[in-house]
């Protein structure tokens, strides 16, 4: 046990305090407070609300559960995943901090204003973690269908295992199903294993061959979070990290971001520090979803656009968060990540004066249809026509992204005569003028012609490719499958984004392309590609919503036209 000589304050001076948090057998003395921290939250069904002190089971089991939190007011709290793989972070609050134990909430350590902590590991060990092969997956719609699926692949011999996520919520007097199962078959040690069975079963049955890690026994290890002034906090697994005041904010310094460098960063709500498996620290933000709204609309969309195209975005992003919870990063100790692979969220630093109203405009406004959250995609630039969900990500068709023409007569893509006068001869579109001037809207590229043929070669060895051959394409005109023919073979790529990485990283995955130089049956010298757009195409264009409300159109008719049939509802 830590003692200090400090006197009785609400904070504490050079050394004047200290804590072995989660090894402390009574109370702690000088300035850390007694009095427990609201941390917990109690569960009702599969969902939970934020109460007092009192809690039916811990912070971590909690975050390892796919439960969705609310506030007391009914507003959604939501887990996201800020920061992985460090070694240490330095974070602060003008209000000052307050740290407690993830399973200790008897004690609590009170920091006073800008004291400023370093968070290392100690004796941190990777847990234990078991490798499925994704075989197929159903939303609570299809639901029924679990147990024949089950006994398919049960009766083609794989051992099975079922995970569900999500629930049933009741939101806005109706009930909304965020319910997601996971078929998962053929467990292994590890990840790599996994691979190779997924690759395996792949060339006998369809699956979708992403990788499930079921937890067996959690990382963990000693959390320290050490002042300046010499003041250590340690905790076991888990670290709590609230300001002081709540409408403060607590900011991480000296960062290194993925895809943004080093740079300093405020986060509204709590931080969760845990150890990850790679034995680092993982940074988890609870943050309300409105506050994480007024992150991520101006990361996504020009600040200075239309109040309707932001208020739009700001729908948009919120149904998009909504529809991901239980989906994205199953099994793991949060619900969403801060990369695009969610949505970029920068924290509340990023906020402008027009985005934080548009957000404030739309309070819990979301698309809703057939009993479910719409999940609102979106995207730069269409470059004149989306693409249909089903053609980009397959699965059932989805009546509320068919792909449609952004103004202008389109016709169908599907012919190559038609896709290359569509791209060298463009429609008026309500994205072109916001496009045009991003340069998204139209664009050329050259890829050297070895580059070309040194990526497909990694996949397959076809020798030399000397021509391209777009087997299908979609709505849009996207390139959805294509034959890449060389010497000594030919390799199929199905998936517009794996042709984009294959042709050297592409915009969108509307393209032409044509040979110019080298040999008549050989590979030439590079590939001309032509192409338009920027982004998957699937949902609404964002460079069109500008266009659209430019032209007069309110945020209703904006999501109408890129969401057909969805309905806008307020759920909280």
């Amino acid at each position: 046990m830590c003692t200090a000589s400090a006197p009785q304050t609400a904070g504490f001076g050079p050394r004047s305090a200290c804590a072995a948090v989660g090894a402390l057998p009574g109370p702690i003395s000088g300035a850390i407070l007694g009095a427990a921290i609201a941390l917990l939250a109690t569960p009702v069904g599969a969902t939970g609300v934020e109460p007092g002190a009192t809690a039916a089971r811990s912070r971590l089991e909690q975050l390892y559960a796919d439960q969705l939190l609310f506030d007391r007011n009914g507003e959604p709290l939501i887990p996201v995943r800020l920061l992985e793989g460090r070694r240490r972070v330095t974070l602060s609050s003008p209000s000052g901090l307050t740290l407690a134990p993830g399973d200790d909430m008897g004690s609590r350590v009170v920091a006073p204003p800008g004291t400023r902590f370093t968070l290392t590991l100690d004796d941190a060990h990777r847990g234990q973690t078991r490798a499925w092969v994704v075989a197929e997956r159903f939303s609570g719609r299809n639901i029924d269908r679990v147990t024949t699926a089950r006994a398919r692949w049960r009766g083609m011999g794989h051992e099975v295992r079922v995970f569900e996520a999500g629930t049933l919520l009741g939101l806005g007097g109706q009930t909304i199903d965020t319910r997601a199962v996971t078929i998962a078959i053929s467990p292994a040690a590890n990840r790599g294993i996994a691979r190779r069975n997924a690759a395996r079963i792949a060339r006998r049955a369809t699956i979708l061959g992403r990788i499930y890690d079921e937890y067996l026994e959690r990382p963990g290890g000693w959390i320290e979070a050490r002042s300046e002034s010499g003041v250590t906090v340690r905790a076991r697994d888990l670290l709590s990290i609230a300001p002081v005041d709540p409408e403060a904010h607590i900011e991480l310094t000296g960062v290194r971001w993925p895809r943004h460098g080093v740079g300093d960063r405020r986060y509204a709500g709590k931080l969760f520090v845990l150890v990850g498996t790679d034995r680092k620290l993982t940074i988890v933000n609870l943050v309300s979803a409105e506050a994480l709204i007024e992150g991520v609309v101006p990361s996504e969309i020009f600040p200075n656009a239309p109040q309707a195209a932001l208020e739009a975005q700001a729908i948009a992003a919120r149904g998009m968060l909504m529809s991901k919870i239980g989906v994205r990063h199953q099994g793991e100790p949060y619900q969403l990540c801060a990369e695009p692979h969610c949505q970029s969220y920068t924290g509340a630093g990023a906020a402008t004066e027009s985005t934080s109203a548009a957000v404030r405009a739309t309070r819990g406004l979301l698309l809703t249809g057939d009993g479910r959250f719409t999940d609102t995609v979106y995207h730069s630039a269409c470059g004149g026509h989306t693409e249909a969900w089903h053609a980009m990500w397959g699965g059932a068709r989805d009546r509320h992204m068919p792909g449609v023409a952004d103004g202008g007569r389109v016709g169908r893509l599907t012919s190559e005569q038609r896709v290359q006068h569509h791209i060298l001869h463009p429609p008026e579109s309500w994205c072109a003028p916001s496009a045009r001037r991003s340069k998204v809207f139209r664009w050329t590229v050259r890829r050297p012609g070895a580059r070309i043929s040194a990526a497909i070669n990694k996949r397959q060895a076809i020798g030399p490719v000397h021509a391209i051959e777009v087997v299908e394409r979609g709505r849009s005109g996207r390139v959805l499958v294509a034959d890449y023919i060389g010497r000594d073979g030919r390799h199929r790529a199905r998936g517009a984004t794996l042709n984009r990485r294959l042709m050297g990283g592409l915009k969108s995955g509307l393209w032409v392309a044509r040979r110019s130089g080298g040999p008549a049956q050989g590979e030439p010298d590079e590939w001309i590609v032509h192409g338009g757009g920027f982004g998957h195409g699937v949902g609404m264009c964002q460079h069109g919503a500008i266009g659209l409300a430019r032209a007069g159109r309110d945020v209703r008719a904006i999501l109408r036209h890129y969401y057909p049939d969805a309905r806008v509802e307020k759920l909280w």
